[in-house]
C-alpha cells in the first residue's frame, strides 16, 4: 500500500458512526434513520439491497480464454472463477482473491476472495443531506470504484438526524435464492477466517474529497437496526489505511447504552464507511472506495501456514488460475492426439506455497506420442507471457540458488505420469517459442515413461539424491535434457540452479543462456485419478 497512515495506537482506516458526536463529546444519539433507503448506518440497519445482492446478478459464464488449438504448451491467461451459492459459475474480476472484488455487479462472492466473505456493496444516506445514493442500485462508478457524491447538513441543536452518508458491504449473506427466496444475512466470524481488519483505499476522484468532514468505517453486530451505533474508528479523509478491528468501538464519552463497547470479530454483518455529518459547517463531497483487501494481525495480507482452495475449478484447455503475483496454475491439455479431458482446481496460501489439483478423464495417449496433459505450477515465462514474481529472464551466469520444496500425492493404479519440473533455458529472453532452446527436466517421480532420448548416465549424483540423466532432442525443435529420481519419492526439496549449472558444465547450455521460468505439474499419458500438488514453492534467486 502507498502512504499508509497511522493514526492512534495502531495502523488504522476507521470507523464509522451515525451521529456527529466527537468522542468528547456526550450526547444521546437519535437512530438515524435515512428517508432514502433502508439503513441506519452505524446502528447495524438493513441495507438497501441492489439487484447485484441476488445470485442471479452475480452469476455469470465462466471467462476462460483458449489459446489456438495445435499449439504445443502455449495458453492465455484467464480471470479466476467461482460460484455462488445458488450453484451457478461466476466470473470473479478480481485476479488477486487476497482481496475483495469492486465491480458493477455489486456482489462479492465467497468463491472470489480467500477470506471466506459474501455479500452486497451498497449505499445508505440520512435523507437530510444531498446524495446522489439510489435505493436499489449499485453505487458504483466506473474507474472509481464504489463512489458516493453529496453534501452534508448541519444539525439543529438537540437534533442527530443528519448524521452523513456511507457505502456498506455485508460480510456474509446468501444472496436470492434461486426459487426466488429472500435473502439472509448471517454473522461473519473474521477471527476464524484469519481477518484481523482490512487495508482500504479511499480516493478523491475529483478534487472535492470530504472537505473538513472525517470518515468513520465501523462494523455493525447484528442484521435488524438497532437504536445504538456500531463500534467505529475515524480517519481524516479520502487515504489509504489499514483498520484493525480492535481499534474500532463507541466512544466510551458518547451518553449511549453501548458507550465503549468494541467490535466483536466473531460477529460482524457490515463494514461501513460513512461520511460524518450533522457538524458544523456542512461540506460537499465526493470519494470513493477503490479497494478493500482483508489482512492479518500484522496488518498484512494473509498469509496461511497451509494452502487453500483457491477460486473454482477449471476446464477448458490452456486455461489459467492467477494467484496473485506468485505463480499460474495452467490446465495444460497441449496434445491434440489421444483422448481424454481434465480440469484442475488451484491451492493457495497468499504467500509462496502454491498446489493444485488435478482430475483427468479418460486420458490416454501412445507412450511414444505423449504426454496428453501438464498440469503445472507457472513461475517465469510460457509462450511469450511471464506468470507471477519472476517478471523477466535472467541469464544463467547471474543466478545463484533457485531453492524448491514440493510434496505431492499420485494415484496407486494404472496410470502412466511423470512429476516434473519443467525448466526452459533459450538464447534470447522472451521468444514467442521455445524453438531453438533447452528444455530442462527433474523427474521427481514417474511410473510406465521413460524421458526423451537416449540415458546417457545411469547413477549420477546431485542434489542429495541418485539420478538418471537423458539428452535428446523433441520433434518440435528444442533439445530435452531429463533428470530421473532413482528413489522416485513422495516429495523433493533441492535446488534447482544445481540442476542448471549441471546442464551447462554438459555442454547443453551457455552460462549466457536465459532462465526463462520453471514450472511443476505432472506429465500425464494415461489416467482418470487425481493428481495432487500438496504444497510448493520455488524462489529464483
Amino acid at each position: 500500500m502507498k502512504d499508509v497512515k497511522t493514526l492512534g495506537t495502531a495502523v488504522v482506516l476507521g470507523a464509522l458512526g451515525l451521529w456527529a458526536c466527537s468522542s468528547s463529546e456526550t450526547a444521546t444519539p437519535g437512530t438515524g434513520n435515512g428517508a432514502t433507503n433502508g439503513t441506519n448506518g452505524t446502528t447495524g440497519g438493513t441495507p438497501t439491497a441492489s439487484a447485484a445482492a441476488t445470485n442471479t446478478s452475480a452469476s455469470g459464464s465462466t471467462t476462460n480464454t483458449t489459446a489456438a488449438s495445435g499449439t504445443p504448451t502455449a495458453g492465455s491467461t484467464t480471470t479466476t472463477a467461482g460460484s455462488t451459492t445458488g450453484g451457478g459459475p461466476v466470473t470473479c474480476s478480481n485476479s488477486d482473491l487476497a482481496t475483495l472484488p469492486v465491480d458493477d455487479t455489486g456482489w462479492v462472492a465467497r468463491e472470489c476472495n480467500s477470506s471466506g466473505i459474501q455479500g452486497a456493496w451498497y449505499c445508505y444516506a440520512d435523507g437530510v443531506g444531498t446524495s446522489d445514493c439510489v435505493e436499489g442500485a449499485t453505487p458504483y462508478r466506473a474507474g472509481g470504484g464504489m463512489c458516493l457524491t453529496g453534501s452534508t447538513v448541519v444539525n439543529a441543536e438537540g437534533e442527530y438526524g443528519a448524521w452523513g452518508a456511507g457505502i456498506g458491504l455485508s460480510l456474509n449473506e446468501t444472496g436470492e435464492g434461486a426459487d426466488g427466496s429472500a435473502s439472509v444475512k448471517s454473522p461473519y466470524n473474521a477471527t476464524a477466517n484469519g481477518v484481523a481488519g482490512f487495508a482500504i483505499s479511499i480516493t478523491d476522484p475529483s478534487g472535492i474529497g470530504t472537505g473538513s468532514k472525517k470518515i468513520r468505517v465501523g462494523f455493525t453486530g447484528t442484521a435488524e437496526p438497532t437504536e445504538l451505533p456500531a463500534p467505529f474508528y475515524e480517519v481524516p479523509g479520502p487515504g489509504d489505511y489499514v483498520v484493525m478491528l480492535a481499534d474500532a468501538l463507541v466512544p466510551a464519552a458518547w451518553d449511549v447504552e453501548n458507550a465503549g463497547m468494541l467490535a466483536d470479530p466473531t460477529n460482524l454483518y457490515d463494514m461501513q464507511i460513512q461520511i460524518v455529518g450533522g457538524e458544523d459547517p456542512a461540506a460537499a463531497y465526493d470519494f470513493c472506495v477503490a479497494s478493500v483487501t482483508p489482512v492479518g494481525e500484522d496488518g498484512n495480507v494473509i498469509v496461511g501456514e497451509t494452502v487453500q482452495p483457491y477460486g473454482s475449478q477449471v476446464c477448458g484447455n490452456l486455461d489459467t488460475i492467477t494467484l496473485g503475483n506468485e505463480y499460474a496454475v495452467q490446465n495444460n491439455v497441449w496434445n491434440s492426439q489421444g483422448s481424454g479431458t481434465q480440469c484442475v482446481s488451484a491451492l493457495w496460501n497468499n504467500g509462496k506455497s502454491a498446489g493444485f489439483i488435478a482430475s483427468p478423464q479418460g486420458i490416454d495417449i501412445a507412450a511414444e506420442v505423449g504426454p496428453k496433459s501438464y498440469p503445472s505450477v507457472v513461475l517465469g515465462w510460457h509462450y511469450g507471457t511471464f506468470h507471477g514474481s519472476y517478471g523477466a529472464a535472467r541469464q544463467i551466469s547471474t543466478l545463484t540458488t533457485i531453492p524448491s520444496k514440493w510434496t505431492y500425492t499420485v494415484p496407486t493404479g494404472t496410470e502412466s505420469y511423470n512429476v516434473s519440473y519443467d525448466i526452459w533455458i533459450h538464447s534470447q529472453n522472451n521468444p514467442p517459442a521455445p524453438n531453438g532452446s533447452l528444455e530442462l527436466m527433474i523427474w521427481a517421480n514417474h511410473r510406465d515413461t521413460v524421458p526423451i532420448g537416449q540415458l546417457v548416465e545411469e547413477n549420477f549424483s546431485i542434489a542429495g539424491g541418485n539420478w538418471e540423466v537423458w539428452y535428446g532432442q523433441n520433434t518440435n525443435g528444442w533439445n530435452v535434457v531429463s533428470y530421473v529420481n532413482i528413489a522416485n519419492p513422495s516429495g523433493v526439496e533441492l535446488d534447482v540452479a544445481e540442476f542448471v549449472n549441471n546442464a551447462v558444465t554438459r555442454g547443453y547450455a551457455a552460462s549466457s543462456d536465459y532462465l526463462l521460468g520453471v514450472q511443476a505439474g505432472f506429465e500425464i499419458w494415461r489416467g482418470s485419478s487425481e493428481f495432487r500438488s500438496d504444497s510448493y514453492t520455488i524462489t529464483i534467486n
